[in-house]
């Protein structure tokens, strides 16, 4: 039995998705009723709790041989409190309760770039989970993730979203920062078979995608989709700390709009492996010819991504 945490999730859903569609058995751990409309399939099961309510779990994870974990925090809206209670706290609560279970093997998602030391308290953050997983008795395999595109996604989705209500090239962090960004079924794929397949525990890896481009660049994909909307030629006009900085007092956790999202936009996405294809056996796919689902952003989409539903996502 496999248990799926943050399934409701963008890249969760997609998970849950191909496990139903190679018909194995699972169960999703879901925080917040309501939400499991999120899941496309007939055959999970669910099963509501909280990560940081370790008096939740020990139902949830009986039976479980394997654990697929995608919960977490995004990288914007919180303080280094925050992102340790929920990304590094949570994971504590879930390695204690396998291990109480008898839990074989954990599939930890994490981020690329994290270190002990990062500014970024997001990818530190996230780092430090790894440890948690990596330290713990179950055989364990992590998957660091650059940024994830595709339907649903928060960040090609933002960008869309800046440009549909500001006709320019408005960003936060660095416009020269390298992104190797990755298609959610090739995350979601390389996920499942991770779970699957005994050859990857004990591996961290790097899972990025087949082209490293700017967020300058990233930016002008997005615009020529936008045919008429973007001034043609529009400068790059950053975003200062100190506007980030009220947004969050603003928006809170609510917004990418704010002072830790530009923080991590300040950083590097990248890896010199090759994993995918050398491990996974696929080519991931390019950002440039699958990123049509910014061509849906409507103005009502737009204001809530970058204002108001925390639970867009």
């Amino acid at each position: 039995m496999i248990l799926v945490t943050g399934a409701t999730g963008f890249i969760g859903s997609e998970v849950v998705k191909q496990l139903s569609d190679e018909g194995l058995e699972f169960k999703c751990l879901v925080r917040t009723p309501g939400t499991e409309n999120r899941i496309k399939s007939s055959s999970a099961k669910i099963h509501y709790g909280d990560l940081l309510n370790p008096k939740s779990l020990p139902y949830i994870f009986s039976g479980v041989d394997t654990v697929i974990n995608v919960a977490g925090t995004l990288p914007f809206g919180h303080n280094a409190e925050g992102y340790r209670r929920n990304n590094v706290g949570s994971v504590v609560n879930l390695v204690e309760a396998g291990e109480d279970a008898g839990v074989r093997k954990i599939v930890h998602i994490s981020a690329v770039g994290g270190s002990q030391d990062h500014s970024n308290v997001f990818l530190k953050s996230k780092y430090l989970s790894e440890n948690v997983v990596t330290r713990g008795t179950a055989e364990s395999t992590v998957l660091r993730l650059p940024h994830v595109f595709g339907p649903r996604d928060s960040f090609t989705n933002y960008c869309a979203s800046l440009m549909k209500i500001f006709p320019f090239k408005l960003m936060y962090g660095d416009p020269e920062s390298i992104l190797q960004p990755i298609h959610v079924s090739d995350v979601a794929q390389c996920i499942v078979r991770s779970a699957v397949n005994d050859d990857m525990s004990g591996k961290v890896v790097d899972l990025v995608g087949p082209e490293s481009i700017s967020y300058a660049d990233l930016f002008t994909i997005i615009r020529n989709r936008f045919v008429g909307t973007v001034i043609p030629y529009s400068p790059v006009i950053e975003i200062p700390d100190w506007v980030s900085k009220i947004f969050s007092s603003l928006w809170s956790d609510i917004s990418p709009l704010s002072f830790s999202f530009g923080q991590y936009l300040r950083s590097d996405m990248t890896s010199s492996d090759d994993a995918v294809e050398k491990l996974f056996g696929f080519e991931p796919r390019l950002l440039f010819n699958n990123i049509q689902h910014v061509q849906s952003i409507k103005y009502s989409l737009a204001f809530k991504v970058l204002f108001g539903d925390k639970n867009q996502w």
